[in-house]
Order: structure tokens, then sequence, then C-alpha cells
């Protein structure tokens, strides 16, 4: 920071708050704060200097007292300031870091010291008397102090209270506010006679301090004997104070030679002397000075600028704005009245109909209380209605599905082969190896596949098919697809794994791995790698991609088992499976819809079955009689077809299952 003479746009904010004249005229070693250093949050410690109060003996000197004439006849500005006002700053202010307990009463002094002593040598020894005397001097002139900050010209209403100095005659305090102002009061108080008194206020203005310097113990130094001083560091480390009747100019002048002294040989210090510039150099300073002089141009513009808007802020056209502004609120706060009344009134007419409607609900519902009965008959009535409806519906779905077996059956006609426990379709079956098995295989071009497939050697055996035999096989996979996309057409149902109908070429996309791949690969890839096809082709990789592909085409027709709630038949083929799901819905034409309701029914009389479906039942049967229900709606059909799915579940949990689907399945054969 270097010296700059002190700038006159600031002349007349000085003379406001310090009206003396003729002690700082002319003053031309100034430092006035660069614009980042005009807040109150730029303050980094405080100093003030002897906070010890006036005094003065009486005519016996024997007893020293306080001057307190003078210190109240110096401290008029704030009369209003008393003992009251000071409690209701107690109560309003976030207390401070102090250890000292500021309702502690202190003993009288006075009363301390007219108490006759009863050492006699008190009044033989002068140097005891006069040790005395000297700490009755210290308790006098040492006082407990604080200070609190608070905007300017508002001492009742601080924003920060310091903590209390035991004893002090000066304070020296690190402080850290974040108060974006300008300007600020500092207000001092010292516990006198057991009660805290204002001792002396401090307005300060930051665009009117004074610079001292960076070196604080030759401030002290030169200004030891000036009593009330306050000094401030802000965040350039450099020290400054308000203007002063005790501090001279003389003063002033010294500290700032020393501090452009100091600023001069720091700067000396880190350069060195050239002897002669170069013309580029010169021509560059010249440049820079006439820079430095549109700069100081614009500065006494814009200064000039501040100083009208501050004279216009603090005249007539100021106040006749807050006025207004005052005005405009009252206006707001009177609608804002207005429309609270209203919606009040509109709430107490709101809940006056609020209690009518509820006196009516209370009538009704004693009214319905009354009718409980009828309205219990009326419901039954109803469900016993809705349920007949259920009923007849669910009969028809049921025929449309038989229908449906019948005529996928007349279509593809899959017929037993002779000597064999298998069905073929247009002449052509599956394979005796092509029965599944669960296992666990891995190939070295695609990834582990841990679920149901087929053996190597089965694969090996497809590998060495003849074309001849591998296109009837393809051909058979084909129609199996071609019917298991028919029936979930025909049901509007989607399948677990999409199926793609492409004749001998069909393929089977799975969507569950297609998720569960790795976020980096590309769509394009990952899709290519979930599609399986369903047809032999001679290459290893995409046979063993075709096993997989039949493991999802049998997911699909186990789903079909699970909707018509039928045990799957694992051990079996696909062509073999499918006509037993056929065979099953197409018995469902067989149930008669409403038989009596209070006779025990057979499964093999109630269900009406073709020769190859009845032959499921085995003969043991007839001694399991099905308990029907008593209610009106047991008879139906859907019950029908639940006990003939429930017998068939049923019998079939057993190990021989297996046996005895075969021999009734295969008509007759005993194999």
């Amino acid at each position: 920071m270097t010296s700059v003479p002190f700038s006159s746009t600031r002349e007349t904010e000085r003379k406001l708050l310090f009206p003396t004249e003729g002690v700082f005229a002319g003053n031309q070693y100034f430092f006035p704060l660069p614009p980042h250093l005009i807040r109150v949050r730029h303050i980094r410690s405080l100093w003030i200097k002897c906070t010890q109060t006036v005094y003065e003996e009486k005519t016996d000197d024997k007893n020293l007292q306080i001057n307190t004439q003078k210190v109240n006849e110096k401290h008029r500005r704030d009369g209003s300031f008393s003992k009251n006002n000071h409690k209701h700053l107690l109560r309003s202010l976030r207390k401070g870091k102090s250890i000292t307990d500021m309702k502690q009463k202190a003993k009288n002094e006075a009363e301390k010291y007219a108490k006759p002593y009863k050492n006699s040598l008190l009044s033989q020894s002068s140097e005891i008397r006069r040790q005395l005397k000297l700490q009755k001097t210290n308790s006098i002139l040492f006082h407990d102090c604080f200070y609190s900050i608070s905007n300017f010209m508002e001492s009742e209403n601080p924003y920060y209270v310091s903590h209390v100095f035991p004893a002090h005659s000066e304070i020296s305090d690190e402080i850290n506010l974040n108060i974006p102002n300008n300007s600020a009061s500092i207000s001092l108080f010292i516990l006198h006679e057991e009660n805290w008194r204002l001792y002396d206020q401090f307005h300060i203005k930051l665009s009117l301090l004074i610079n001292l310097g960076t070196d604080l113990q030759f401030i002290k130094d030169q200004i030891q004997d000036i009593d009330g001083l306050l000094i401030l560091r802000l965040a350039d480390d450099c020290y400054y104070t308000l203007p002063h009747n005790d501090l001279h100019h003389e003063t002033i002048v010294k500290l700032q030679e020393k501090f452009n002294n100091d600023v001069f040989e720091r700067i000396n210090n880190n350069s060195f002397h050239l002897e002669s510039c170069t013309y580029d150099q010169i021509m560059a300073l010249n440049n820079y000075s006439r820079c430095v002089q549109d700069l100081r141009s614009a500065n006494a513009i814009l200064a000039s600028r501040i100083d009208n808007e501050v004279n216009n802020k603090s005249g007539l056209r100021y106040h006749l704005d807050v006025a207004e502004e005052q005005r405009n609120t009252n206006a707001n706060l009177e609608k804002i009245i207005r429309e609270k009344q209203e919606y009040n009134a509109t709430i107490s007419k709101r809940l006056g109909q609020l209690k009518t409607k509820r006196e009516f609900l209370q009538q009704r519902i004693l009214r319905l209380a009354k009718s409980d009965k009828s309205v219990e008959r009326d419901v039954a009535d109803e469900q016993k209605r809705y349920l007949g409806m259920n009923e007849e519906l669910m009969y028809r779905v049921n025929v449309e599905k038989a229908r449906m077996a019948n005529a996928i059956l007349r279509v593809f006609p899959i017929e037993l082969m002779d000597g064999k426990f298998e069905f073929s379709l247009f002449g052509v079956s599956f394979p005796s190896s092509m029965i599944p098995h669960h296992g666990k295989y891995k190939h070295e071009h695609i990834e582990e596949i841990p679920l149901t497939s087929i053996s190597v050697n089965t694969v090996q055996k497809l590998l060495q098919m003849p074309k001849s035999q591998t296109e009837r096989l393809n051909a058979l996979i084909g129609y199996i697809s071609l019917i298991l996309i028919i029936i979930f057409e025909i049901l509007k149902i989607r399948p677990k794994y999409h199926i793609k109908f492409l004749g001998s070429t069909s393929y089977i996309h799975d969507y569950l791995s297609f998720n569960k791949k790795d976020e980096t690969d590309s769509e394009n890839l990952v899709k290519r790698s979930t599609i399986y096809p369903l047809f032999i082709y001679q290459n290893p990789t995409l046979t063993l991609k075709f096993t997989y592909g039949l493991f999802l085409l049998r997911k699909n027709l186990e789903q079909l088992y699970d909707i018509e709630r039928l045990v799957k038949v694992e051990e079996f083929n696909l062509l073999t499976a499918c006509k037993i799901w056929l065979t099953c819905v197409e018995s469902y034409a067989d149930v008669q819809f409403g038989n009596d309701t209070n006779e025990d029914v057979d499964v093999e009389e109630s269900v009406r079955l073709d020769d190859m479906t009845g032959s499921l039942i085995p003969h043991d049967v007839e001694k399991d009689k099905v308990k029907r229900s008593d209610s009106t709606t047991s008879q139906s059909m859907e019950t029908n077809v639940n006990s003939l799915v429930n017998e068939y579940n049923h019998n079939f949990l057993s190990e021989e299952r297996i046996k005895h689907i075969k021999k009734h399945l295969l008509r007759g054969i005993n194999k």
C-alpha cells in the first residue's frame, strides 16, 4: 500500500461526523481505504487505549474516589442507555466467551476500609499504609470491561458482544465478523459500583479511517499519552484509527512517513537499479502515466457521483421514498387482513354445511342399520346371480378351448406309432435320444448354459445324421412351433420366449438372457447372441445352440401346462407333451353344465372323455368318491373341470405316473 493524497470527496463526510475544523485541513498524508477494504468484515482485530476512569483525592487524603461527573459529561451522546436498557441488551444478545461471573457482587470498598483496623501495626508502619493505598488505587483504576459492536448509531441493538476482560487498562481482541456494512458503532462498558456502565463509544465510518502503518509497537510509543483511542487492524495488516483531537498532525505525519519509508525500503530491497531506460521502456512509462491520469480522472468522477448519491439518499427524497414504501406495505397488509377475514367467513359457512351433512348421514346410518337383513338377502341373491353368470362364461370358454384343441388335432394329426412309446406327426417323430436330461456343459465358443440340455453324445449323433433325416426333424420342430404360436394367439397369451416361425428354419429369442448381458456390449451383438435356432445345422456351435433352443421351446409348452394347472410331463419329448396337453383340453367339451348338487359323483362318470383321455384315469379311482359342495354353484362346469385336473394331477404325482401314462395313452400297450 502506497501513500496517495487525501481525497477531497471524503471531506464532506468527515465534516458531518467530526465538525472540528482546522485539525486535519490540508493533510496530504492521509491514506483513504481501497474499495475492497471498506466493510466491517475486513476488520481483523481492535485495540482500545487507556480504559481506566479518572479519579481525584479528597481533602483528607485517605480515600480515593471516581470522578463520575466527568465520565457522565463525557458520554451525554447516549444518555438513553440506562440500567434497564442494559438488562434488555443482555436478554437479546448471544453470550460471550467470558469466564467471569458478571452478576457476582463485589464488596463495598468504602465500607471495607471504613472499618477500624484491629492490627495496630498498620497505623505505625508508613510502608504498609502505602501498600494498602496502592491496592485501593489499583482496584479503582482497573475495572472489568467488555465491548459491543452494532450498526451505526444503533447502540441499543448490537450484533456482537465480547467476553469480559477482568481488571484491564487496555483491550486487545481478535474478531472475525461477516458483516457487509461500511460503518459501525463500538460501545465500551465497565463495572463500576456493582453496575455495568457505558464508558465510551466509537462511531466508525471506514472511509474516514487514518492509516498509521504496520508497526504496532512504534504506534503505541507515539500515542502513549492519548486516552480513549481506538485502533483497528484490517485485512491488509495495516493499523487504522479515527480522527482524534489529541492525535496531532505531526504524529500522523511521522507515522505515515515511517510507513512510506518501510514500503520504499521493501521495494528497493526486492528490485535492481538500471542506469538507463530503452526507448520502448520510456514509451511504456509514458503510456502508463497517461493511463494513471485517466484512472485518477475516472476515480474523481465516480467519487463525485457517490457523494451525490449519498447526499440524495440522506435528503428529503429518501425520506419520501421510505414513507411511500411504508404506505404501500400498510395497504398490502390491510388487503391480506381482509382476505383472511373473508376466508374465515367462508370456512365458518363450510363448517355449518358439514355439520348439517353429518347429521343427515348419521340419520341415514340409523335407517340403514335397521335394514341389514334385507340388504344381506339382496347381496346374497346378487352374488348367486353373478356366480351363475361367471360359471356359464367359464363353461363357454372351456368349450371354445376344447373346439380349438379338436381343430388343431384334426389339422395336425398326431398319431401313435406302433410298437413305440412315441407319437408321430405326418410320419415324423423325435429320435429316442432327444429325451432331455438335466446337466451342465460348456463350449469354447459360447457361454456356459447351466440349464436342461441333452448330452454331448447326442450332439455328436445329431452332427452325424444324414441330411434327409435332418430336414424331416427340422420340419417336425417347425410344425410344433406353429402349433404353439397358434395356441398362444388364440388364448391371447404372451409366450415366455418369443418364437419366430420360418418353417423348418424357425428360431427362438431368449429375452431373459438379453436383459442380463453386459451393458458395455453393443445392442446388435447382444441380440444376435441370444437368438437360438430351432433347426439342425452341420456346425458344433449352432447344434449346441439348437439344443438350448429346444429347451426354451419346452419352457413355452410348460407355460401352457401351468395355465391349465396340469402337472408337467418332463420325461417325454415335445411332440408327446403337446399331444397330452391337447387331449386334456379337448376333454373339456365332455363336461356338462349344471349337474345335481346332492349326490356323490365319480370322476369317470362326471367327465366323459374319449378313449385316450379316459384311459388316463386309473381303474382304482372308483373307490375314491369326490364330495360335492352344498352351495347352489358348486356343480358348475368350472368345478367339474377343476375336479378333472385335480384328479389328473393327484394320480400322476406317484412313482407309477410315467408307467400309467404310457399304458393308457398308448391304448393298452403293456410294455
